[in-house]
């Protein structure tokens, strides 16, 4: 079973709310992503100042160990947690060895499927003029019509790789 845990509002815009920060997804969008991938369960934080200043081990024992058990955990290349970011994923892979849980770092697993995938290259070229991804964040990340076009191209390809990583757990 997959049990997915996510924040709202994203931290940086509790913790730095001079900062402008675009989102890739709304949330409800990531709710829908969510459930197209047969999720058996949601669960979203408040993410708020007080909650910021949990350890990485607080949280590891609140969320994870004592509540949702996992088997695989899924992350971001920049996913930090705790008190001050202060949990790494190397911390957390350290962690999961302790308590039973294996991390995947997500966005290893989208570039590992990016660059096998000829036909989405060569879409996302055909669509924005390059496949090059230091060029495509240019171009989609401030700039919402572009960034769902990239989306709609990405995601289905995105959401099965998931799935036969979930299949293997």
């Amino acid at each position: 079973r997959v049990f997915i845990l996510t924040f709202f509002p994203h931290p940086v815009q509790v913790l730095h709310p001079e900062e402008h920060m675009p989102w890739i997804i709304s949330l409800s969008f990531r709710l829908k992503l969510f459930e197209q991938l047969g999720v058996f369960g949601c669960m979203v934080i408040r993410f708020t100042k007080q909650f910021s200043h949990l350890s990485p081990e607080q949280f590891i024992q609140k969320y994870l160990v004592n509540f949702i058990r996992p088997k695989e955990i899924f992350v971001g290349e920049d996913f930090r947690f705790g008190q001050n970011r202060a949990g790494t994923i190397d911390y957390f892979k350290e962690a999961g060895k302790q308590y039973g849980f294996k991390v995947i770092n997500i966005d290893k697993l989208y570039h590992g499927m990016y660059n096998k995938n000829n036909s989405l290259r060569n879409k996302i070229k055909k669509e924005f003029g390059t496949a090059k991804r230091d060029q495509l964040k240019k171009i989609v990340f401030n700039d919402y019509v572009q960034l769902k076009k990239l989306n709609k191209l990405t995601h289905p390809i995105i959401i099965n790789e998931i799935k036969k990583e979930i299949i293997a757990i």
